[in-house]
């Protein structure tokens, strides 16, 4: 976050999110790609996008300021 002009709100929210369990953050990021991606005709890109992992690299700091800030 240091190295990006960011605001308190993104900060925090960023923090929140870090702090929510891998069963939180995975709930979430399901959620989204439902109502982004569940309208697809193709159901085996649905079941790609839908498998596909989004987990934040918590042990890795240099990963971890690759994530885009909220």
């Amino acid at each position: 976050m240091a190295t990006r002009a960011s605001t308190v709100e993104g900060t925090r929210l960023t923090n929140r999110l870090a702090r929510l369990s891998a069963a939180e953050r995975k709930q979430i990021t399901d959620e989204f790609k439902e109502e982004v991606f569940g309208g697809l005709d193709d159901p085996r890109l649905h079941d790609r996008i839908r498998t596909d992992g989004t987990e934040l690299p918590l042990g890795d700091p240099i990963k971890m300021s690759r994530w885009p800030a909220p």
